[in-house]
């Protein structure tokens, strides 16, 4: 199985490509960790098959995987991406201190939105509270973008009501909340 898994994960398509890693988690016990470095070390044409490889790799090897995950940090945005992408689809709570880590470097390179919504796909208690305070106390980008990767979470109206009281203080922070969570300013 390991070595169709590689011919397809070598697919001229990257649909193709993505779906086999994602069977390297379901299927490759043996082997298939050292097959999911290669690929995403490699790197893909498309992002999302990198991510996927990156997600694969957590699944199989969730002590050492994390590590190797990170390290895609300082690979260039693409691969950043990939990993944040990975590590928010996880779920994992030990994400969430690597996400946070990376979101100042994200941000002087133009990835802060991508930090935080895979922040937001934690999922996470953790995760919520975390993206509340920064739009409680972040400047008014980042803020804003905070308010947009919580209202990602699909929380409704009790999530809607926390993010309003979060920025209750920051009354230039009311339109970006209204456009975030599809209410006008007035909160209707």
């Amino acid at each position: 199985a390991a070595a169709d898994l590689a011919h397809l994960l070598a697919d001229p398509e990257a649909p193709v490509r993505a779906s086999a890693a994602r069977a390297v988690a379901v299927h490759g016990r043996d082997g298939g960790v050292p097959l999911l470095h290669l690929k995403a070390l490699a790197g893909d044409a498309e992002p999302r098959v990198v991510a996927e490889c990156l997600l694969s790799v957590l699944r199989l090897d969730p002590g050492d995987g994390l590590a190797f995950v990170a390290s895609f940090f300082d690979r260039g945005d693409a691969a950043a991406e990939a990993a944040a992408v990975a590590l928010g689809e996880s779920r994992r709570a030990d994400a969430l201190p690597l996400l946070r880590g990376w979101l100042d470097r994200a941000s002087h390179r133009g990835l802060s939105r991508t930090a935080l919504l895979a922040i937001a796909s934690l999922r996470r208690d953790e995760a919520i509270d975390l993206l509340l305070e920064l739009a409680r106390e972040e400047p008014g980008p980042l803020a804003r973008e905070a308010l947009s990767a919580l209202a990602s979470v699909g929380g409704g109206e009790a999530l809607y009501e926390r993010a309003r009281a979060a920025i209750e203080a920051r009354p230039e922070l009311k339109d970006a909340l209204g456009r975030a969570f599809g209410r006008d300013a007035s909160g209707e």
